[in-house]
C-alpha cells in the first residue's frame, strides 16, 4: 500500500472520529448517526394543555430524538393541579405555564429535588370579537396603540363586571345578561390563576399585591370567580369553545397570545374567514405566562438543554407563537403576515409571590 493511500485512510479516520466526537458532545445524548447505536431515553411528564401541539410537532419530535436522544410522553394537566404532591405521581418532569406554579411546587413539595428553567414566554391577553371591541372603544376602555388593541382602563372593565353592569348598557343588546370576562378555573389552570394574580394587583391600584392586602381584596376576587359558574380547567379547551360557539356564548375570554398565532398558522383557511371578526386585546398592565420546565430527576435534565436549543426555540416561535425564554433570542413578529403583533410587550407587572398566590388559590378553592 503506497503512502498516498495510507494518507487518505488516515485522513478519513481522523475526520470520521472528529464527526463522532462533535455529534456526541454537541447534539445531546444521542446522534442522528445510526451507526453510533446509542440508546434513546424515554421521558414522561405532565404539561399544560397549550403546549400539546408544540410537543406533538413532528419536527420537534425528530429533533429531540435524533439530536438529543429523547422521546417524550406527556399527559395534559392544569398547571396548578400538576404541581400538587398527590398529582405528580411518577412523572419525571412537569411543565406548567408560569413561575407561580414553580413557586407553588416548591411550597407544596419543599423537600423534592428538581431543576427548573423557563423555556419560553407568552403574555396573558383577552380574546374577543369586533363588535365587543367597538363597544369597549366607544366606552373609553379599549384604545388602539401602534396598530394593536390595548385595554387602557382595565380597572373600569373589572368594576363593571363586579358591579353587574349589562351588555345592553354599553350598546350590545344582542348579548344576553351581564358583562363578563371568562377565565379558566384558577385553582387548576394557569391562565385562570395568572388572571387571579393580575386581578389582585389591579385591586390594590396597580401595585404587586402583598399578604397585608389579602383581607380586603379576596372577597372581591371570590365574587368575580363565583359569578362565573362552571369554569373550564384547560386554557386550550376554553379557546376552542370561544372559536366554536362564538360571541353569543363567549364574548370575552382570558387566554395566551400564542393561541391565536398558532391557530392562524395551523388553520390558514379558517383564519382567512374569521380574522376580520377576532380581536386580541393586551391588558395594561398584563403578566407573563413563563413556561417553566421542572425536571424532577436527572434523566430529564437534557430536556431543558434540548428545548433551549436554537432549533427548538425557532419551532416554538415560528410555528406556535411562543416568545423565547432564552436570553439574546429575538422574535420578529413580521414573519406573521396574517396579524399585527407588538414586537415587544412593555406593560408587564410582576405577579404576587408564591405565598400570596397560594393563599388566593386556597381561598378560591373553598
Amino acid at each position: 500500500m503506497n503512502n498516498k493511500i495510507v494518507g487518505i485512510i488516515i485522513l478519513v479516520l481522523f475526520i470520521g472520529s472528529g464527526l463522532i466526537w462533535w455529534f456526541y458532545n454537541n447534539e445531546g445524548t444521542n446522534s442522528s448517526l445510526p451507526f453510533l447505536n446509542r440508546q434513546t431515553v424515554k421521558l414522561s411528564g405532565l404539561i399544560g394543555s397549550e403546549k400539546n401541539n408544540y410537543l406533538s410537532n413532528p419536527e420537534l419530535k425528530a429533533l429531540l430524538k435524533n439530536q438529543f436522544g429523547l422521546e417524550v410522553d406527556f399527559k395534559r394537566v392544569g398547571s396548578v393541579e400538576q404541581v400538587r404532591p398527590a398529582v405528580i405521581g411518577d412523572a419525571q418532569f412537569l411543565w406548567p405555564s408560569s413561575q407561580v406554579s414553580l413557586d407553588l411546587f416548591r411550597l407544596w413539595n419543599p423537600s423534592r429535588p428538581h431543576k427548573a428553567e423557563v423555556i419560553f414566554n407568552t403574555p396573558l391577553v383577552v380574546f374577543t370579537w369586533d363588535k365587543v371591541t367597538d363597544a369597549l372603544i366607544a366606552q373609553g376602555i379599549v384604545q388602539m396603540s401602534d396598530k394593536h388593541y390595548i385595554i387602557g382602563d382595565f380597572s373600569k372593565l373589572l368594576n363593571w363586571i363586579i358591579q353587574g353592569k349589562t351588555w345592553s348598557e354599553i350598546g350590545l343588546p344582542q348579548l344576553f345578561g351581564k358583562i363578563n370576562l371568562i377565565p379558566t378555573d384558577p385553582t387548576k389552570s394557569n391562565s385562570g390563576n395568572l388572571f387571579a394574580g393580575l386581578l389582585a394587583n389591579i385591586l390594590v391600584g396597580g401595585e404587586v399585591a402583598q399578604e397585608k392586602d389579602l383581607g380586603k381584596i379576596i372577597p372581591t376576587i371570590k365574587t368575580f370567580f363565583e359569578r362565573q359558574g362552571f369554569m373550564e380547567t384547560s386554557t386550550g379547551f376554553l379557546f376552542e369553545q370561544f372559536l366554536n360557539k362564538g360571541m353569543g356564548s363567549y364574548p370575552m375570554i382570558v387566554g395566551y397570545e400564542n393561541q391565536l398565532i398558532e391557530f392562524s398558522l395551523q388553520n390558514p383557511e379558517i383564519w382567512e374567514r374569521v380574522k376580520t371578526r377576532l380581536r386580541i386585546l393586551y391588558p395594561v398592565p398584563t403578566v407573563w405566562s413563563s413556561h417553566t420546565l421542572i425536571a424532577l430527576d436527572e434523566t430529564a435534565h437534557p430536556l431543558i438543554k434540548a428545548l433551549h436549543s436554537p432549533k427548538a426555540q425557532s419551532i416554538a416561535w415560528q410555528q406556535h407563537g411562543f416568545r423565547s425564554g432564552v436570553v439574546g433570542v429575538v422574535n420578529d413578529p413580521a414573519i406573521f403576515e396574517r396579524m399585527s403583533l407588538p414586537p415587544e410587550i412593555y406593560s408587564i407587572i410582576p405577579l404576587p409571590s408564591g405565598e400570596v398566590m397560594s393563599k388566593i388559590t386556597e381561598a378560591l378553592s373553598k
